[in-house]
């Protein structure tokens, strides 16, 4: 079973402090996910084997929520000095920099948290009739 502590860690490890505050809104994100596996999988249980997945959609649907909600200051996130642009010789590779590409990167994240691959999914799958 998915609580508090198991969002709350994988959201630090993503970069994201979460409050006691924010409890209510991440127990509502884990509860979302348990239902939402429950009927892509046509299943009334989770299996442990997909724990972890249950963690990533509970938190990918957390941050998607918090976005919508408040959005979220790009532009500060990272520490250190970020790299630019690369060039060795004649060939030069410049990176987008910005909010814009902190915000692609962030919606990235989010898409990737909430949609796990299809075959994890598949494996557990159960056919309706």
């Amino acid at each position: 079973m998915v609580v508090f502590e198991d969002v709350a860690g994988r959201l630090a490890m993503l970069g994201y402090a979460v409050t006691e505050d924010q409890r209510a809104a991440v127990e509502y994100a884990i509860e979302s996910a348990l239902q939402r596996l429950k009927a892509e999988l046509n299943r009334a249980d989770i299996p442990y084997a997909l724990h972890n997945t249950h963690i990533d959609v509970a938190a990918g649907l957390f941050l998607r929520d918090i976005r919508a909600a408040r959005g979220f200051d790009t532009a500060d996130a990272g520490a250190g000095e970020k790299i630019k642009a690369i060039s060795e010789g004649d060939v030069k590779v410049e990176y987008e920099t910005g909010a814009g590409a902190d915000s692609a990167r962030l919606d990235a994240l989010i898409a990737k948290l909430v949609n796990p691959p299809e075959k994890i999914l598949a494996a557990f799958r159960r056919f309706a009739w």
